[in-house]
């Protein structure tokens, strides 16, 4: 079986859409293959990771809806989701790399380490219907408001895939609250400033202003545990990225939860294919 890419060129649907200034929809998208422009594109390292995922993603963009021109397709670009960003990607490495995505995993039983092979094609994008805002009512009454991660909050949350040792006790205390502050727009009475502008001058950790963080800190166990079972309800439906992960050793043999990230996502060492030597 050859898990090669089929076609250069492919049209999809996003799980959300691009709602334009009309407020109409648009959820089609048409999209071809990387070439040699994103890949030195994505080898420059001098470059932060998501501006250079994001330019990626505008060159092999053909259009989003009737949006054609790369400026509006980069403006377009920035208004959707992360979920429908994150789609984008996962049909683009399909059309540039294949079908197989080889990812190295340790099983979190016996820390084995293995290669799992994922087919990308197994994920499926759900139907939002143009819905960035979402609403949930809290035990006792009160409501929180709630909107899609978009690009800036996106951003703002790199640093929490981060290792160095000096901030990651930091991020580790407070990656909960900010989780909640990249999405929540109001709870209660409360509206959040969502200023995702200002970073910790060493760690470059998103700073909450006061204000936001007081409230965040003010809200209860239980609301705060229930807006992100909702989140996570919601996002998972639009485009669910678990997949289950069988540890190899015998031994073991124990399944685990594992979620699909960009981590070597474009490396052509990820895809399961070889070129064949001449000698």
């Amino acid at each position: 079986m050859s898990f090669e890419p089929e076609t250069t060129m492919e049209t999809t649907l996003l799980p959300v859409g691009y709602v334009d200034e009309n407020g109409a929809v648009h959820r089609d998208v048409e999209l071809h293959a990387m070439t040699g422009r994103e890949d030195d594109l994505l080898a420059a390292r001098g470059t932060a990771w998501k501006s250079r995922i994001g330019q990626v993603l505008t060159n092999c963009i053909d259009r989003i809806g009737p949006y054609a021109t790369k400026p509006d397709i980069a403006k377009a670009l920035r208004a959707l989701p992360s979920t429908d960003r994150m789609w984008m990607l996962i049909r683009l490495r399909v059309l540039s790399l294949g079908d197989v995505y080889e990812l190295p995993l340790t099983c979190p039983h016996c820390d084995v380490e293995s290669t799992h092979r994922v087919m990308l094609s197994s994920f499926v994008a759900g139907d939002g219907q143009g819905r960035y805002e979402r609403t949930i009512t809290l035990p006792g009454g009160r409501t929180a408001r709630w909107v899609l991660l978009g690009w800036e909050a996106e951003s703002a949350l790199e640093f929490l895939g981060r290792d160095e040792s000096e901030s990651k006790a930091e991020i580790d205390r407070k990656r909960n609250s900010i989780t909640l502050f990249s999405r929540l727009v109001s709870y209660g009475d409360y509206t959040f400033s969502r200023d995702f502008t200002k970073r910790h001058p060493e760690t470059k950790m998103l700073e909450i202003p006061e204000a936001d963080m007081a409230a965040l800190q003010g809200m209860p166990y239980l609301h705060r545990g229930l807006i992100y079972q909702e989140i996570k309800r919601v996002e998972d439906a639009l485009l669910p990225l678990d997949f289950t992960v069988v540890c190899p050793r015998v031994a073991c043999g124990k399944g685990s939860e594992a979620e699909l990230e960009l981590r070597d996502f474009f490396s052509v060492t990820s895809c399961g294919l070889a070129g064949t030597s001449a000698d």
